[in-house]
């Protein structure tokens, strides 16, 4: 518990942690914004690259601004050089 004392010298409580807290008063995490994966187009079909695995980039996109799949080019460490990344499930 947190306490505090008035102005009367009074001990009054700020706030308690009980397990009876009411979910209602929690945050909500349901924006519009979300985390997506971003993989490499190229990795899947070429063989003759430098290691083997694919690509992966983490990022985040607003779903209302572009409700269709992300695609942007960057740079892909296992077939070394800029690829085109397409956004995954």
């Amino acid at each position: 518990m947190i306490y505090y004392y008035s102005i009367f010298r009074e001990k009054e409580t700020v706030f308690s942690f009980s397990p009876f807290l009411s979910f209602s008063t929690m945050a909500k995490n349901k924006g519009p914004r979300i985390t997506i994966t971003l993989e490499c187009t190229e990795c899947r079909k070429n063989e003759n690259k430098r290691s083997p695995g694919v690509s992966r980039y983490l990022s985040s996109k607003n779903r209302r601004n572009t409700p269709e799949k992300l695609e942007i080019s960057k740079h892909c460490r296992y077939c070394n050089k800029h690829t085109l990344h397409k956004e995954t499930k």
